[in-house]
């Protein structure tokens, strides 16, 4: 285990790499990375970014503190103890999602009072997601209570 601030050439990487996902990150800010056997936490002012596992995501806590514009899907109550315990998200259980989402894109899935609780990867676009069907919509990637949750 290793823990290191990012040169400005790597946080130039990091950056260009997030781009896609349309994740930000501020700049002036300095980036640690905590390096762990088999992933990689990315710390802004001591707070938990980013996580990379061999597949760079946003943590629940970049999540929460910058309530992204899309990729939004929203599940009942009944659904959240399963994906907090790290079930992926059925169908039955979601209630809204954001119009454009396709599949095998990095979605945020919340409760009904817009807490985020999952990170996931959609299985099949937005009609799809809502079409209240059998079988899993999402891929549970990172959720509440992880071993990526547990990082200080």
């Amino acid at each position: 285990m290793s823990r290191h601030f990012l040169s400005k050439r790597d946080m130039k990487l990091l950056g260009e790499r997030l781009s896609h996902e349309g994740i930000i990150l501020e700049s002036g800010k300095s980036i640690e990375v905590e390096e762990l056997t088999g992933y990689s936490i990315y710390y802004v002012d001591k707070k938990p970014y980013l996580i990379d596992n061999g597949s760079l995501f946003p943590s629940l806590y970049y999540v929460n503190t910058h309530r992204p514009n899309h990729g939004n899907v929203t599940v009942d109550d009944g659904a959240v103890p399963h994906i907090i315990n790290g079930a992926n998200v059925f169908l039955k259980g979601i209630v809204q999602a954001d119009d454009g989402i396709k599949k095998d894109q990095m979605v945020f899935v919340r409760d009904r009072i817009s807490r985020y609780i999952c990170v996931g990867i959609s299985l099949m676009d937005t009609a799809s997601l809502l079409s209240r069907g059998m079988g899993e919509g999402i891929r549970n990637i990172h959720h509440l209570g992880d071993i990526y949750s547990n990082v200080s």
